[in-house]
């Protein structure tokens, strides 16, 4: 009994150790880019920000394509492992893959120029190509166990977005070009920054053919991974693409400024996520993996419903001085976006099962299946509800999806929903209705009060035990 208790403080010393360092670099480098809103929506026009947005809603669709999703193959075939050979087929292995891809690229986009001639076509291309090589180079940073390391580039490109931002929008009034041009210097930026700090082309980068099987093994972990992305990346976009085309590029900037403070609630969701992944994959084959899944589950499950409801709150109190009143409108979405963001990360959650068991390839017909619900839904809605009729449509497909993947996760490991768990549940779906109603600061305060109230008296006993865990016996 001792030895389990050790096992479990060992655990949960980890896993917040994790979580603050996690904390530190998603807190840090997202309060950067969440400050960076306000002053998009208050120098660039909301047209113009919506064609920015479906850019960048396109470049997120084709990272995967380009990377082969080596980010989280890189990331899985390097965490530990001590083999140095095996680490330099898979660091060289990812790098010329990118090489390769960038070559085809840049010749695509050469192609387009002449036949096709587009508005920002090229700081498309750069965007992308530097973003691809951002989102592999960092997750081999963690997966080499530098995670502090992983967590300052992510502050370095943040900072760089804020200052570039700063200069090429405000100062010199260069609108989206602006925007791309901060986005892809700071991530060169960071990308430097990590190769001074590790020098892993130095260390573990050879040009040398190598033909070992572990290349094999990774690209059949991450093929079924590249395509389970861009099924990810159809959904997130798909309501862009299509309140772009039925309500114009001016709605789609409404929405894109709401999803945007949506996605707070997935920042946090992501500190936890990181942490946990590494745990998982960790402790997968653990005799009690069950229980300890579960208990990271409501955890999970807590955290989420908590932040949710506090982050609408102090949005709905602090919207009128966020953002400009042309974007006003925007608050209104962000609630069913926030419960669509959390059905979104609890999949995300389950979706590990198939990345601990190496088993990625059983991940695409749930997804196929999402992702058709989430079309046909827009399809048959957004004409009729706008941008209603998208929300919607993102809530159905990814409960749906979460339905589906926790029945196909007892394969791999069975979750249990403890009975506290299901009262932060229902608050979530109760506040809605003062989020819309309950008129005045005083009383919405008063409303988050109660909330946190409920939430302290419900927290769940994983959660309060790796709390207690940082305090010393005495204070337990």
């Amino acid at each position: 009994m001792e030895q389990d208790n050790t096992i479990q403080q060992n655990r949960s010393k980890r896993f917040l150790k994790a979580i603050g360092l996690y904390a530190i670099g998603n807190l840090g480098s997202k309060l950067i880019t969440f400050l960076m809103v306000p002053l998009y929506t208050y120098f660039v026009n909301p047209a113009d920000y919506g064609f920015y947005d479906i850019c960048l809603t396109l470049v997120l669709a084709a990272t995967p394509l380009m990377t082969l999703q080596l980010r989280d193959g890189a990331f899985r075939f390097l965490i530990n492992n001590d083999d140095n050979n095996q680490k330099r087929v898979v660091v060289s292995f990812a790098y010329k893959v990118l090489i390769l891809t960038t070559i085809l690229i840049v010749a695509v986009g050469v192609l387009l120029s002449l036949l096709y001639p587009m508005q920002y076509l090229w700081y498309v291309i750069m965007l992308l190509v530097v973003m691809s090589f951002y989102e592999v180079i960092t997750q081999m940073t963690r997966g080499l166990g530098d995670l502090v390391g992983f967590v300052t580039s992510g502050i370095i490109s943040a900072l760089g977005i804020g200052i570039f931002s700063i200069v090429f929008v405000v100062c010199f009034d260069m609108g989206i070009v602006g925007i791309f041009l901060a986005n892809i210097l700071a991530r060169f930026i960071a990308l430097i920054f990590v190769e001074v700090r590790l020098g892993i082309i130095r260390n573990y980068f050879t040009i040398l053919p190598n033909r070992s099987l572990l290349k094999r093994e990774l690209l059949k972990y991450t093929i079924p991974l590249m395509f389970s992305t861009f099924c990810w990346c159809v959904m997130d976009s798909n309501g862009r693409l299509f309140v772009q085309h039925y309500l114009g590029l001016e709605m789609n900037g409404l929405y894109a400024v709401a999803f945007r403070f949506a996605t707070i609630l997935q920042t946090l969701a992501v500190i936890y996520f990181q942490a946990w992944q590494e745990m998982a994959l960790i402790h997968y084959e653990s005799k009690d993996r069950d229980s300890y899944f579960s208990d990271m589950f409501n955890a999970y499950v807590y955290v989420l419903s908590f932040f949710l409801i506090c982050l609408n709150f102090v949005l709905k109190l602090n919207y009128g001085w966020l953002v400009d009143s042309e974007y006003a409108e925007s608050l209104w979405y962000i609630y069913p976006m926030s419960i669509a963001v959390s059905f979104y990360a609890l999949d995300l959650f389950v979706d590990l099962g198939y990345q601990c068991a190496k088993d990625t390839k059983r991940m695409l017909p749930s997804l196929i299946v999402a992702v058709m619900i989430n079309i046909f839904m827009s399809l048959l809605l957004v004409d009729k509800f706008g941008v209603w009729g998208v929300v919607c449509s993102s809530i159905m497909a990814y409960v749906t999806l979460f339905i589906y993947r926790i029945c196909d996760m007892r394969r791999y490991f069975k979750l249990s929903l403890y009975r506290k768990t299901l009262y932060p549940i229902l608050l979530v779906f109760i506040s809605m209705i003062p989020f819309y109603y309950l008129e005045g600061s005083a009383n919405n305060i008063v409303y988050i009060v109660l909330c946190i109230i409920v939430f302290v008296l419900s927290v769940p006993t994983s959660v309060k035990q790796k709390i207690m865990i940082r305090f010393p016996k005495s204070m337990r």
